[in-house]
């Protein structure tokens, strides 16, 4: 895999990551201004996620480390 392609399916899945997590701040009625950033952190845990699955790491621990770096931000 290049880097164009890795670059590619890395901005196809924050995308698309940012769309459900502003859907669920919606359902709990998270304030208007808060919704840009739950699509920020859904992007960024799920990129980070997703970086660490193509480099190799398993599901479980690519999970937790994009998890924890969420919690942290």
């Amino acid at each position: 895999m290049n880097i164009f392609d890795l670059t590619l399916g890395l901005l196809n899945d924050m995308f698309f990551a940012a769309i459900p997590a502003v859907g669920f701040a919606l359902v709990f009625n998270v304030p208007q201004r808060a919704l840009i950033y739950c699509a920020v952190g859904g992007a960024i845990g799920h990129g980070s996620r997703y970086l660490m699955m193509q480099f190799g790491v398993p599901i479980e621990w690519a999970t937790f480390f994009a998890a924890t770096l969420v919690g942290l931000i």
